[in-house]
């Protein structure tokens, strides 16, 4: 993932996106090598996140907010390209489970 300066003819590479307040994104993709660190808090409605290739990725905050997940992908298909970085709260074999306990936890902590 990259964008164009200001003024410049040359492409910047984008290590740290936050997405913040985007309340109609339901899905987002994101294929990239030099993100380290993603930024979802207050995108509640995304129901499917897909993130491929970013073998750089460190973290991913507000994943744990995301209540309508219903799509996980963030786990790599080619165990060549293993990101061994990136620290979240789920297992690949059963985040739904573990997003439901937390929200639980949330919930909790709110009453």
């Amino acid at each position: 993932l990259a964008i164009w300066g200001f003024w410049t003819d040359e492409l910047h590479p984008i290590t740290n996106l936050k997405i913040n307040r985007c309340s109609k994104l339901q899905s987002l993709k994101i294929d990239c090598t030099s993100i380290d660190k993603l930024s979802l808090n207050t995108n509640q409605k995304i129901t499917t996140l897909i993130i491929q290739g970013c073998i750089n990725l460190q973290r991913i905050e507000g994943l744990e907010q995301l209540s309508n997940l219903q799509n996980l992908d963030i786990w790599p298909q080619n165990s060549n390209i293993l990101n061994t970085k990136l620290q979240i709260p789920f297992s690949q074999s059963n985040w739904k489970l573990e997003l439901g306990r937390i929200k639980e936890i949330q919930i909790l902590k709110e009453k």
